[in-house]
């Protein structure tokens, strides 16, 4: 996918629409066009609904399909479901779990088990003023399928969006387990004017072409901690981000966000962000913050390839043992000539899967340009090695710990192992000291001369009025574990006893 294809795409085409939706009846709109769950009003609340699209829904040829909507009703659209479950290979309009026009949409779930969306799928959506949170995208089968004959129109997935001026994007999701998508924007959460925080995007398996997958996107306002999370699937032309915001915006930002890499997609023609700007021309530079704490991270996965990397600030890595075989490394980046720029002091983390030790002066490779070259701190780097950390602990499991050092050069960023393995459970000797405090306890008791104290009844006449004195000493045994007064203690008793009984007899 051509970068300024990609780059223009505007929020505002997603999913806002001018109005609001047609006053429905209970099943459909009064042209008939249209298939509710549900619709709102001030009497009754669009919650807690559900509508399957099956086959025979979708013989009816409707335009499009609402689990719920919310309409004029200013309680919260909530708690609806729509399950799109049609024969394979069957497309329907756009399908809308939650649909809100002033009102909060909150808690809605799409479910696509088969069949495929045309043009706009969205588990909560507010198009004119409220916010979008914790509602859930999940994908088994079927998929999103945009037009092919227009480059710039793309079908839209999207797990919550509201188009309020403050509206708020929180916590909203999408979990693909298999599927086709194409000429597609897919974004767990997302905020025309307002923030996306903490929305996520999780991809198991699937066919993705021509596709922007983001975690949170904001057109004006700020797309925060939000994360991508590939671990399967094929992927051709497209461009993944932790977050995107709007490029020409000072305002805007994509920043504290996270792309996983993990096991063994297939990447072909694809570029990584930390965060993506949009709405920018080729070649014009972004007011955002793009790349301040924004994380890769690559794990148990080698030889992976990406058109491009950027914007980020943090690169994590955990190693299988095909990172060390010859000629590997995690990422290769096929930049055709250009340069990888990895930030300012740039932070790197590294741990190793179990597996068999590391050697001393071991080498992986984490990141390769093959044609261009790496960037740090605003200079390009040339073939004399330059470390961008020292001492580095690299863990494996939970026990072994290795020091490693990162070095970069013009075409490679390695990890290079310096130290030995050392075992942080053996100097824990957490077990020792109990079966010292069981054994000093017992031998005090043993060596007690039990025969040596019988001869105490003589005076025990003597001891009468002092125990009837004094009660207290009924305590000292307790708290005084010698144990010549524990066996004095009963001694003591008897000679009582007899003196009460002699009380009794006078």
């Amino acid at each position: 996918m051509r970068r300024e294809t990609i780059l223009p795409l505007l929020l505002s085409s997603m999913l806002c629409p001018a109005g609001g939706t047609d006053a429905g009846a209970y099943e459909t709109n009064t042209d008939g066009s249209k298939v509710y769950g549900i619709t709102g009003s001030p009497n009754r609340p669009a919650q807690n609904t559900s509508l399957d699209v099956d086959d025979a829904l979708a013989s009816q040829g409707f335009d499009a399909y609402y689990a719920a909507d919310g309409l004029t009703s200013r309680d919260p659209v909530s708690g609806n479901t729509l399950v799109l479950k049609t024969s394979a290979g069957t497309s329907v309009g756009p399908v809308y779990a939650g649909y809100a026009d002033f009102a909060n949409a909150v808690g809605n779930t799409l479910v696509i088990e088969s069949g495929f969306a045309q043009t706009e799928a969205a588990a909560g959506l507010v198009t004119t003023e409220g916010n979008a949170e914790d509602n859930a995208v999940l994908i088994y089968g079927g998929g999103v399928l945009g037009s092919d004959l227009d480059p710039d129109s793309y079908a839209k997935l999207i797990g919550g969006c509201t188009c309020d001026f403050f509206g708020i994007a929180r916590n909203n999701s999408i979990d693909i387990y298999n599927g086709t998508f194409s000429h597609i924007l897919i974004a767990g959460g997302c905020s025309l004017f307002g923030s996306a925080e903490e929305n996520r995007v999780s991809i198991g398996n699937g066919s993705f072409s021509n596709a922007v997958i983001a975690g949170g996107c904001s057109e004006l306002g700020s797309a925060q901690n939000n994360s991508v999370s590939i671990s399967g699937g094929t992927f051709t032309n497209a461009v993944i981000a932790g977050g995107a915001a709007g490029g020409n915006y000072e305002d805007a930002s994509a920043t504290g966000n996270a792309v996983t890499i993990s096991g063994a997609p297939v990447f072909d023609n694809v570029s990584l962000y930390g965060g993506l700007a949009l709405g920018l021309e080729d070649g014009d530079s972004p007011a955002a913050d793009l790349r301040s704490g924004n994380t890769l991270r690559i794990y148990d996965a080698a030889n992976l390839r990406a058109t491009s990397i950027a914007n980020f600030s943090a690169y994590d890595f955990r190693l299988s043992n095909v990172a060390f075989e010859n000629g590997a490394s995690v990422l290769l980046i096929a930049n055709s000539g250009g340069t990888t720029d990895l930030g300012r002091d740039p932070k790197f983390t590294v741990a190793l899967s179990s597996g068999a030790g590391i050697a001393s002066g071991r080498t992986a490779h984490l990141l390769t340009e093959l044609s261009g070259a790496f960037k740090v701190n605003g200079a390009l780097l040339a073939d004399t090695p330059l470390k961008l950390a020292e001492g580095l602990t690299v863990t494996q499991g939970v026990s072994l710990e290795y020091q490693a050092d990162i070095v970069a050069s013009a075409q490679h960023v390695d990890v290079v192992f310096a130290g030995t393995a050392a075992k942080d459970a053996d100097p824990e000797p957490e077990p020792q000291p109990a079966p010292r405090q069981d054994p000093e306890p017992e031998p005090q008791p043993e060596p007690a001369p039990a025969p040596q104290q019988e001869p105490a009844p003589e005076p025990a006449p003597q001891a009468k009025p002092e125990q009837k004195a004094a009660p207290g000493k009924k305590d000292e045994p307790k708290a005084d574990p010698a144990p010549e007064q524990q066996d004095r203690a009963p001694q003591k008793k008897d000679g009582q006893d007899k003196g009460q009984e002699a009380k009794k007899e006078t």
